[in-house]
């Protein structure tokens, strides 16, 4: 098993104070652009389909419109106010994703489609920061816990290995 090393030097992220640990680790406005993005051209689709799965969006209704904005490429239509409002409905989402005036104002945050990819790389960089979070949780209840035992404990840090891994993966 690979040895944890911790830099001896902060750097500038780490130096800046923490968020509280109820604070969502997140960027809605990054999910905001990225989904205004997709929705005023289908490139930024093309662009990041691939590489942000729904579940990195923090918000529901933002992996709802992810979800409805991905098949509605995939069936080769063009995403738009009326197209992706018929996905939704025919989900059963329309209303909790906010209906018309919220999928409106995915535009007001006046996205810009070259910057799509950047837009994916903040939303998937909050994702993993919840997944390694949880599983630092999970890593401290394992060794808290007296009942635990050390094969329990060394898949619990294998498993928090794995997800700070994952960062240097979609980086790459």
């Amino acid at each position: 098993m690979a040895d944890v090393v911790f830099d001896d030097e902060p750097d500038e992220k780490e130096t800046r104070a923490p968020s509280s640990p109820g604070e969502p680790l997140c960027d809605e406005e990054a999910e905001r652009a990225m989904l205004g993005s997709a929705f005023v051209d289908d490139d930024a689709i093309n662009l990041v389909a691939d590489i942000l799965p729904s579940e990195d969006f923090y918000v529901e209704a933002h992996r709802a419109i992810w979800n409805a904005m991905l098949a509605v490429h995939h069936d080769g239509a063009e995403v738009d106010a009326v197209t992706l409002a018929k996905e939704l409905t025919d989900r059963g989402q329309f209303n909790r994703c906010g209906g018309s005036s919220y999928l409106d104002s995915l535009l007001d945050a006046r996205p810009v489609v070259p910057h799509a990819e950047e837009y994916a790389r903040i939303i998937a960089d909050f994702a993993w920061r919840r997944r390694l979070r949880l599983e630092v949780q999970r890593f401290g209840m394992a060794v808290s816990e007296r009942s635990t035992t050390r094969e329990q404990i060394e898949r619990s840090i294998r498993r928090l290995q794995t997800t700070a891994e994952d960062t240097a993966d979609r980086k790459s």
